[in-house]
């Protein structure tokens, strides 16, 4: 989902957060039946274009559901003659610190327990963007699942396939997915 301002996503957020949130602080006491809800997705709007950052090439740290999840997003943007997303440490860090704290404290949204944004927790991680996405969810139990379910997603897709992100970051913890999406600003 393209979101134009942070007021616009503001009431989004908080809408989710009533929704969901409400719902999962009572629904969640066992984690036996995990049912999967519908993903979320936002962006920040772009500011200015930057040429693309060096890319880091190792995945080191990251696992196996992530390193799926990865392979199987630039799975889906070569389907579409788009370039393949490179791992970003940093990113990845970001995303696996959401899906932390998204299942340690029982809520699923952007909008972090201390009122973080995706992109203030991508800025607070290092990384400075020009372009920058989060999709979320929660519940899919395979790699396969959440990317299908991310793909069937208008606002999710959306952010898979844009041609101006170029690099990703994976988190999955205890049931709960991110992926964090940037393109790197560089700073003169």
């Amino acid at each position: 989902m393209i979101i134009r301002s942070v007021d616009h996503l503001n009431q989004i957020l908080q809408a989710n957060q009533a929704a969901f949130g409400g719902r999962f602080q009572t629904q969640l006491t066992t984690r036996s039946n995990l049912t999967p809800v519908p993903s979320q997705s936002s962006s920040p709007p772009p500011l200015q274009p930057a040429p693309p950052a060096p890319v880091q090439s190792t995945n080191a740290g990251f696992g196996a559901f992530e390193q799926q999840v990865f392979d199987l997003t630039n799975q889906q943007r070569a389907q579409f003659g788009l370039a393949p997303l490179s791992l970003n440490l940093t990113l990845n860090d970001v995303a696996e610190k959401h899906s932390q704290d998204m299942a340690g404290n029982n809520y699923f949204s952007h909008q972090g327990r201390d009122g973080s944004q995706p992109w203030d927790r991508m800025r607070a991680g290092g990384y400075n963007y020009s372009r920058a996405a989060e999709n979320i969810a929660f519940g899919q139990p395979t790699a396969q699942d959440v990317v299908t379910a991310w793909m069937n997603s208008p606002g999710h897709r959306q952010n898979i396939l844009d041609p101006n992100l170029q690099e990703i970051g994976v988190g999955y913890y205890d049931g709960y997915w991110t992926q964090n999406f940037g393109t790197a600003m560089r700073l003169s």
